[in-house]
């Protein structure tokens, strides 16, 4: 809707609020979308497991990236992906949610996908701050390690789609024999833009070990029938060219 050309021309007048839900919702698109509209744009958060909602942002102060704090009864923690361990506000790991509103577990899962004390570890990855305000990462599934740095494809997509020449931009991990896995960038350009000259624009503005070290040129992402985005297909199903990220 807010890359809809026709968007000048349509209005809500008995609006008072756009909620979002489902995939993230990128900060620039709410902010224009609240702009046009002239009603707040939050994001929530929850899945099938949990009935299905667990935070959600807030009209009168919306923090645009973040899905909110959690609902009235749940509590929410982010603990180590490999140690399980709870971390402190700022730190990235798995999100787990309690309340009730969380399944009793999957028929016939005798390992318990909640555990005794009632957490549901939800596969996503996410940070909160100090006051539990609660900002997705990516999916568990999606996020690699590059020399032992876990990097995030979504914050490398964040860079990356800020180029005017990108209309839209996927990063997986590809897998490479010195650093375990790099990051490789799926790329639907707009007015004929040069894949490298973006590829090293995004670069200069990451941190070493989230560079893009190949890049495939697409006329279109590829999509689920759902309309998400299946990063394992764009792994395992496209050819990347390789990219020296030092280049001239």
């Amino acid at each position: 809707l807010a890359e809809d050309p026709r968007l000048g021309s349509l209005v809500l007048p008995t609006a008072r609020l756009i909620a979002s839900g489902g995939s993230a919702l990128a900060p620039p698109t709410a902010e224009r979308l609240a702009r046009h509209f002239g009603v707040p744009v939050v994001q929530g958060y929850g899945l099938a497991e949990t009935s299905p909602l667990t935070h959600s942002d807030g009209a009168a102060d919306p923090r645009p990236g973040s899905v909110g704090r959690p609902v009235a009864g749940t509590a929410c923690r982010v603990v180590g992906i490999e140690d399980r361990a709870p971390l402190p506000a700022g730190r990235s790991g798995e999100v787990q949610v309690r309340g009730p509103q969380v399944m009793l577990g999957y028929l016939g899962d005798a390992a318990g996908a909640v555990d005794a004390e009632g957490w549901f570890s939800t596969g996503d990855v996410g940070r909160m701050d100090d006051d539990g305000t609660l900002y997705l990462v990516d999916r568990i599934g999606d996020v690699f390690k590059c020399d032992n740095w876990l990097v995030a494809p979504r914050e490398v997509e964040e860079v990356l789609c800020r180029h005017p020449d990108v209309a839209e931009g996927v990063v997986v991990g590809l897998p490479d024999r010195h650093s375990g896995a790099v990051a490789g960038a799926v790329l639907q350009l707009a007015g004929g833009g040069d894949a490298a000259t973006v590829v090293r624009w995004a670069n200069e503005r990451l941190a070493a070990f989230q560079h893009i070290r190949a890049v495939a040129v697409v006329d279109a992402v590829p999509r689920s029938p759902t309309g998400k985005i299946v990063r394992r297909q764009l792994r395992d199903g496209l050819a990347y060219a390789a990219f020296d990220p030092h280049a001239a």
